[in-house]
């Protein structure tokens, strides 16, 4: 199982962390809000790079005119990149969908194209329409940046119409909130710890060589190191096992 069923929230993820670090047997000297910091930290390297924190959609967005007089299109802060953008309302030279349609009425209703040359003809005719359609109607060239948030497409914005719709092909960051196992991933839940467990040795470093009340000395530089290293293994470990592989292309 690649998640723990016990962690299955944010409140879960904490305590699952604090009695790695050894709580409460040992106190676990970090503030919440540094914990809330660094699982924020830990949800943008996993979104950022784990394969299973990201999800292939098409968002559907209707154009305003805030759209036209911009000439690009604001999208939510979950998308994480843009791969297309599909053919807009009315836009296209020709439309593969419209001939495909007139194809299945004119040759597969016809009985008589069976009787002669029959799906073959049907086929290669449907490849010619293809190669008609990848011609006339390119994709169109987006750039989307994930820090902006705005997708600008290179067409005709005054032939764009307001309360057309447009489908973006796009990679979305899946919600913890929505989706609980993130929460319980493997990867992840050690990955905060080892975040939480660094900062707890950052926050110790100024008692170093300083002997507590009680007579106890806390090794702050050995939590630190031993956090950091944690977080150096995690990374790899992220990125040799979880993360896709780059694109590239061949001229």
């Amino acid at each position: 199982m690649a998640y723990s069923p016990r962690v299955q929230s944010k409140d879960t993820l904490i305590d699952y962390v604090m009695r790695s670090l050894g709580a409460p047997v040992l106190k676990v000297n970090v503030d919440p809000d540094q914990v809330e910091d660094r699982i924020d930290d830990a949800l943008e390297m996993f979104w950022q790079y784990h394969a299973d924190s990201i999800q292939r959609q098409f968002y559907k967005h209707q154009i305003t005119q805030a759209d036209i007089n911009a000439q690009a299109v604001t999208l939510p802060d979950n998308i994480m990149s843009v791969l297309r953008v599909l053919p807009i309302d009315g836009q296209d030279i020709l439309s593969i969908n419209n001939l495909q349609y007139v194809m299945y009425i004119t040759d597969v209703m016809d009985i008589r194209r069976f009787n002669g040359e029959g799906l073959s003809s049907y086929a290669s005719t449907m490849s010619y329409l293809n190669t008609i359609d990848n011609l006339f109607n390119y994709e169109k060239v987006v750039e989307f940046n994930l820090h902006k948030g705005i997708l600008g497409i290179e067409t005709n914005w005054a032939q764009m119409t307001v309360g057309s719709f447009m489908l973006v092909e796009c990679y979305v960051a899946l919600d913890p909130t929505q989706y609980a196992k993130i929460w319980g991933d493997f990867w992840f839940r050690r990955y905060v710890t080892a975040l939480v467990k660094k900062q707890w040795g950052w926050n110790l470093l100024k008692y170093t060589n300083n002997t507590l009340p009680g007579g106890v000395n806390i090794n702050a530089q050995g939590i630190y190191d031993e956090g950091s290293k944690d977080v150096t293994a995690l990374e790899e470990e992220l990125h040799s096992n979880y993360e896709l592989p780059v694109d590239f292309y061949m001229a």
